[in-house]
């Protein structure tokens, strides 16, 4: 994860961004401190009210994120199994456009209209690793 995120190119872009620290990303622990990163307190048997009360709030984002990332996959299928691609920059041209297409299905469906997760795009089956039989 910490090298897919290096190699995106993505924290270059937060710290170039006018007012750039005004935005970060939310991470776990293994990514390490970073300016532009948000991570929970380290739960040692010390923390502070104050501290406690941000990874109680750190936690219900990241559950948040956890479930947009699982209705992703849930659409995108090919996101079930590794990604088997040469290369990194491959690799995450894939994840970006299958991004860009879930955000664009999102901004397309209205609230309140149906299952929002019915839409269905797949990729080249010869793209993808999987380790047994794909649903169609």
């Amino acid at each position: 994860d910490a090298t897919a995120l290096d190699e995106s190119g993505l924290p270059q872009v937060l710290c170039n961004l006018p007012d750039g620290d005004r935005y970060h990303l939310v991470g776990d622990g293994a990514y390490g401190i970073k300016p532009w990163l948000l991570t929970p307190y380290r739960r040692d048997g010390n923390l502070t009210e104050a501290e406690k009360h941000y990874n109680f709030h750190f936690s219900q984002q990241r559950m948040v994120i956890e479930r947009a990332f699982g209705r992703t996959k849930g659409k995108f299928r090919c996101l079930r199994y590794p990604l088997a691609f040469d290369d990194m920059k491959t690799t995450i041209d894939v994840i970006s456009a299958v991004l860009r297409l879930h955000n664009w299905i999102l901004k397309r469906t209205p609230l309140g209209t149906g299952d929002r997760t019915t839409h269905t795009i797949s990729l080249s089956s010869s793209l993808i690793h999987t380790p047994g039989p794909v649903d169609k």
